[in-house]
């Protein structure tokens, strides 16, 4: 059997990290291990952290200075043994076959990575929304992007590590980390150069991850200063990615479309943000409509009503109009 290591970056999660850490326990697959990378937390999660290790002896903690989730995913990929590498967040679950299931689809059909599909938990409507494929998918890189990569960015499956079972050989062959200054997009540019790495990858249409949703407390919904550069990042390497197939043009207006949303989503978060005054947000603005990456995925890009006025707006480098607007 192979060997499965299963990273969870860890910060203030006591409240959830019990259930998330039992989830995996309950793994019908039985040889895994697991790493709790504690990032610097300050509430109790460093106490249960040292309770499981002494429970069960697949179990590893590791206590760092709080340098961000991506440090910790990193130094979790560092401390690995297994042949196989999935990420948990520790404020989500999986089901009990998620391992088994997956490194089964991985061994029987010979590939370095397999994405498998998970359900939103919107915790405050207590809503359950499933996000499962129709069927599976084996092949080549090449016939995923032509066929499959419009879909499943739809999905939103290229967006997260979490639901993907990754060959630890291929993050090591290509040296495959997440970038340490950003803590948001950083995992849709990890996921491209996963991406841009393998031959042949699987889907497995099932669900298995679920994704609590929450509407505060979570990186989604706080103010990152540095989001600009962590989306560009984010496209660069979304851009080189298509750019080695052949067509690629409904892929990378695709990705235009999501880049351009990002930054206008940021840019509406930028006007409201209380603890800037007028003065710094117009600086910020100016610096993204002044970027030729930006306006160039802008012109491409296909939105809906609301964001066309702001394209254009942006076009015009009309932050003041822009910032009354929003």
């Amino acid at each position: 059997m192979k060997k499965v290591s299963i990273v969870i970056p860890i910060y203030n999660a006591e409240k959830y990290l019990i259930n998330c850490i039992n989830s995996i326990l309950n793994q019908t697959y039985k040889n895994i291990e697991i790493l709790l990378v504690d990032d610097g937390s300050n509430d109790g999660s460093k106490k249960i952290c040292e309770q499981y290790q002494e429970k069960d002896e697949r179990i590893r903690a590791f206590f760092l200075d709080n340098h961000g989730v991506s440090t910790a995913r990193n130094f979790g990929m560092d401390m690995a043994t297994g042949d196989y590498i999935i990420f948990v967040d520790a404020d989500d679950t999986i089901d009990p076959d998620t391992v088994g299931d997956n490194v089964k689809l991985a061994e029987e059909n010979n590939v370095e990575l397999v994405l498998f599909c998970f359900r939103y938990l919107l915790t405050e409507e207590r809503h359950i929304k499933e996000n499962e494929l129709k069927e599976n998918f084996c092949g080549t890189s090449d016939a995923f992007f032509k066929n499959h990569f419009n879909h499943i960015l739809d999905m939103e499956l290229v967006n997260p590590p979490w639901n993907k079972l990754i060959k630890k050989s291929l993050l090591d062959r290509s040296y495959i980390r997440f970038h340490p200054s950003y803590s948001i997009c950083e995992d849709m540019a990890f996921s491209i150069d996963v991406l841009s790495a393998v031959d042949r990858l699987a889907v497995n249409r099932k669900a298995y991850y679920n994704y609590f949703l929450k509407t505060s407390g979570s990186l989604v919904f706080t103010f990152h200063e540095n989001y600009f550069e962590a989306a560009t990042h984010f496209y660069n390497k979304a851009q080189k990615y298509c750019c080695k197939f052949p067509s690629h043009e409904p892929q990378m207006n695709k990705i235009d479309t999501i880049y351009a949303g990002l930054v206008i989503a940021y840019i509406q978060q930028i006007c409201c943000y209380d603890k800037w005054d007028r003065e710094k947000k117009f600086k910020y603005l100016s610096r993204i409509t002044e970027s030729s990456i930006f306006c160039n995925a802008l012109q491409n890009a296909r939105l809906p009503g609301k964001k066309r006025i702001a394209r254009m707006l942006i076009r015009c480098q009309a932050e003041k109009t822009l910032y009354f607007l929003l």
